[in-house]
């Protein structure tokens, strides 16, 4: 190995994603970052061809992501998947894999790329998409100020309860909606 292939492979490995390399006729990696062990808890050597990699993908995602993957790899296509992989003590992490297309004569060799641990970021988007699942079925009215305390949004309830369009209020002060019947300080306090 020459220096600068001693670099690329220091700067591979000491990355938090893991690094890959897979032969496209053969179906065999040719290479896989010591990061696995880390992320996965898998050994190094125990990624030896594509099926490792398919049989340890949640088979909720299994079919859709590798026939995806495999039509993209073939027609030469640089690609990103996120699925749920499996790690070595049974639970699962979920994954984004940047694969780049290796061609040769116009004829796909190999595949490279990176399998970066996603989870993280996938459970925000599950709170996210539950607090607006929240947002926009309760029952309660709901509305969102900025820091201006200026109306940005609403929801269906708020409507219902006070009558005025979302499209009325935005950019309004809540403050149009005082009935004179509480003092100064209930609202503020609201």
């Amino acid at each position: 190995m020459t220096n600068n292939d001693n670099t690329y492979k220091t700067l591979l490995e000491s990355t938090k994603a893991i690094p890959w390399k897979i032969d496209w006729e053969s179906k065999l990696f040719s290479y896989i970052g010591p990061q696995i062990e880390e992320l996965l808890g898998w050994p190094q050597d125990s990624w030896v061809s594509a099926q490792d990699w398919i049989d340890r993908m949640h088979e909720k995602e299994r079919e859709e992501t590798t026939t995806y993957c495999i039509s993209q790899s073939a027609a030469g296509i640089d690609h990103e998947a996120d699925y749920r992989a499996l790690k070595a003590d049974g639970s699962y992490v979920w994954v984004r894999d940047v694969v780049h297309v290796i061609r040769e004569n116009g004829v796909t060799t190999a595949l490279v790329g990176f399998m970066f641990d996603i989870t993280e970021r996938k459970l925000a988007e599950e709170r996210l998409s539950l607090a607006s699942k929240v947002f926009l079925h309760t029952h309660e009215g709901i509305m969102i100020t900025d820091a201006s305390a200026n109306i940005i949004d609403t929801n269906e309830a708020f409507t219902r309860i006070t009558g005025y369009g979302r499209d009325e209020v935005l950019g309004k002060n809540p403050s149009f909606l005082q009935s004179g019947h509480q003092s100064e300080n209930f609202y503020h306090v609201m």
